[in-house]
């Protein structure tokens, strides 16, 4: 077993690394950046649910949730560096969160003792992925959804990591951040009906005290 003192070592070198990422990065987002159709057409939606439809356009087929989620950036007069800001802060909780999943996932699979270690270093590789970094850095619905979607799975992964019978709020919070991700990209509703399977099997091991299964599905 790892001391406390070695993982909290782990832990500071991992969110170190990732401060020095966002210092590398961060004056980058000020720089000159073209918007392509996609991004401008989610920025001017925004505008146009917050005018009242006097301003910008409104794209019927394309999700609500993101062109909502960008009212965040209404009193900044969609400034598109302080959007490109809060990507890349999104992207951070992606890879956070990535983290948590993972170890949670290697705790209940009782892989060894360096845990803690592979998940920081699986999050960090993903974080170092070229098409991730570059979303990260733009203004595409992708990242903010994954976010959401990576929290919203946390709390699902939590909760069937848990041995106890009966289920607590871990699946509220997660049904919450897993709808809005699916308020930004419908892709993750295919998520939905996984994790609804998920569940009802989560239960019935629950209930009838089959722990094993829990761990095949981790």
């Amino acid at each position: 077993m790892l001391k406390k003192e070695e993982i909290k070592k782990i832990d500071y070198w991992f969110y170190f690394f990732i401060l020095f990422l966002a210092i590398v990065t961060l004056p980058s987002l000020n720089n000159f950046y073209e918007l392509n159709w996609d991004e401008s057409v989610y920025v001017q939606t925004s505008k146009y649910l917050t005018s009242g439809g006097k301003h910008g356009l409104l794209e019927n087929l394309r999700p609500i949730g993101y062109p909502i989620f960008l009212i965040v950036a209404k009193p900044f007069g969609y400034n598109i560096s302080v959007i490109r800001l809060i990507s890349f802060f999104l992207a951070i909780i992606v890879i956070v969160f990535f983290k948590k999943i993972f170890k949670i996932i290697l705790d209940a699979c009782n892989t060894n003792k360096n845990n803690n270690t592979l998940s920081s270093l699986t999050a960090i590789a993903v974080f170092l992925f070229p098409e991730f970094y570059k979303e990260g850095i733009g203004i595409l619905a992708e990242i903010p959804a994954m976010a959401f979607f990576t929290v919203g799975f946390y709390f699902f992964i939590k909760e069937i990591s848990i041995k106890q019978k009966h289920f607590n709020f871990n699946l509220f919070f997660s049904g919450i951040f897993i709808t809005v991700a699916f308020q930004m990209r419908f892709l993750y509703g295919i998520y939905i009906l996984i994790f609804f399977f998920i569940l009802a099997i989560s239960f019935f091991s629950r209930k009838h005290k089959h722990e094993s299964i829990n761990r095949h599905f981790m």
